[in-house]
C-alpha cells in the first residue's frame, strides 16, 4: 500500500495503491501524486469550516512567494515522473493576478504545456482570468460555492462573492466551456438533502457548468463536526434523472461517488460526492508547496 521514496535526503512513506470499488480492498498499481501550490496565505472570506491557516478577511500576504525556488522544486519533482495534477490554491490565488500569471507560466515552462493544472478559487477577481497568459492551457478553474443563492453564499463566506450572473457572463466569453467547475461543501442547514442538491445541479446547468463536486466537511473544529452531512444518504437514489456511474474507496481513508444528472433544460451535469474519513493516514498521497516556500509531503511534513 505504500513505498519509501527519497527526496532531499529525506525518506517519505508515499501511497502506492489505487482506489477500488470495494471498501476494504486494495489494488496494486502506480499512483500519481497531486501537487498543491499555495501562492497566497490571505483570503477575504471568514468561513467557519475553513481548515487553511490563512489570514482571514485580508488581501495583503505577509509572505513572498519565491518563484525561483518553486521552479527548482518543480524540476526535481519532474525527474521523479510521479506527478498527476498541479492545483494552485491559497488563501485566494486570484488576489494577486501578476503572481498567479508568473506561477502558471513557470509550471508550463518546466512541466510542459499538456500538464494538468487547476486553480481553486472562491471566485474573487474571476473576471480577471482573461489576463492570464496561459488561460487556454489550464484544465479547470474550480469555484468554491456552497449555495445556489447569491445572498446565502455571501453569508457563508462573509463577503460578496462572485454572483451567478457574473459567472454566466464569464462563461459566455470563454472558448473552453468546460473550464469553470463548481465545488460545494455539504453543510447542515444549507446544501444538506436531496432536494437542495438537485436545486444546486439545476443552478449549475443554467450557468452552463458541466461538473459539480459535493464534499463532506472534514472534522477539524466544532462547527464542521456539528454541521457534517453524510453524502451517501443524499446521493444513493438521488433522482430518476441521475445515473450513478461508480463508487470508489481508498480503503477506509476516503470514498467517493460519481454520476451524471440530466437537468430540466436537457443539459447533462457531471457530479461527484466525496468525503475524507481519516485525516492522519499512515502514508502520504500528495505534496504541498506553501506560501512561505516550503515543500511538504502531505500538509505538515516539511521536506525542503
Amino acid at each position: 500500500m505504500s513505498k519509501t521514496i527519497t527526496l532531499w535526503n529525506k525518506n517519505i512513506e508515499m501511497r502506492d495503491c489505487l482506489c477500488t470499488t470495494k471498501k476494504n480492498k486494495t489494488k496494486e498499481g502506480k499512483f500519481f501524486y497531486n501537487l498543491y501550490v499555495s501562492i497566497q496565505d490571505v483570503c477575504l472570506g471568514n468561513c467557519l469550516f475553513c481548515n487553511n491557516r490563512t489570514q482571514k478577511q485580508c488581501t495583503k500576504s505577509k509572505n513572498n512567494f519565491d518563484v525561483n525556488k518553486f521552479k527548482e522544486v518543480l524540476l526535481t519533482l519532474k525527474e521523479q515522473h510521479f506527478l498527476n495534477r498541479i492545483s494552485i490554491t491559497g488563501g485566494e490565488p486570484l488576489l494577486d493576478i501578476p503572481l498567479l500569471n508568473k506561477v502558471l507560466n513557470t509550471i508550463f515552462e518546466v512541466m510542459g504545456e499538456k500538464t494538468s493544472v487547476t486553480i481553486n478559487t472562491n471566485g474573487f477577481n474571476l473576471n480577471r482570468i482573461f489576463e492570464l497568459d496561459s488561460l487556454d492551457k489550464i484544465e479547470g478553474i474550480h469555484i468554491s460555492r456552497h449555495h445556489y443563492d447569491d445572498q446565502i453564499n455571501d453569508k457563508i463566506f462573509g463577503f460578496r462573492t462572485v454572483h451567478a450572473d457574473e459567472i454566466l457572463e464569464i462563461q459566455n466569453k470563454l472558448k473552453n466551456k468546460k473550464l469553470l467547475r463548481l465545488n460545494s461543501l455539504l453543510i447542515k442547514d444549507f446544501i444538506d438533502n436531496k432536494s437542495e442538491v438537485k436545486k444546486y445541479l439545476e443552478f449549475a446547468s443554467q450557468l452552463q457548468i458541466f461538473r459539480v463536486g459535493f464534499v463532506g466537511l472534514m472534522p477539524i473544529n466544532d462547527y464542521s463536526k456539528e454541521h457534517f452531512v453524510e453524502y451517501k444518504e443524499i446521493f444513493n437514489n438521488l433522482s430518476t434523472k441521475c445515473f450513478n456511474a461508480r463508487k470508489l474507496y481508498h480503503t477506509t481513508i476516503c470514498d467517493c461517488q460519481n454520476g451524471i444528472y440530466m437537468a430540466k433544460n436537457k443539459n447533462f451535469v457531471e457530479y461527484y460526492a466525496r468525503c475524507v474519513r481519516d485525516l492522519n493516514p499512515p502514508y502520504v498521497s500528495q505534496f504541498n508547496y506553501t506560501t512561505d516556500n516550503k515543500l511538504c509531503a502531505g500538509f505538515n511534513n516539511v521536506i525542503y
